[in-house]
């Protein structure tokens, strides 16, 4: 009940399917689970809350400062 629901919609998959491309295109592959999450936090204007490094590489996420 704390947190709020954001839908996976098919833009979302897309955007993840895009970031996917243009890391793998760097050289650098991600777990599609933290490309959603990155997606969806773009979409919506969210920081990502994580100590996972993953999401430092992926343009356009906002991490959580705390």
């Amino acid at each position: 009940a704390g947190l709020d629901y954001v839908e996976t919609k098919e833009q979302t998959w897309r955007r993840a399917g895009e970031l996917a491309a243009e890391l793998r295109s760097k050289g650098r592959t991600l777990p599609m689970s933290d490309l959603i999450v990155a997606a969806l936090a773009i979409e919506h204007g969210l920081a990502v809350f994580t100590i996972d490094s993953h999401f430092r590489h992926i343009p356009g996420v906002r991490l959580y400062a705390h």
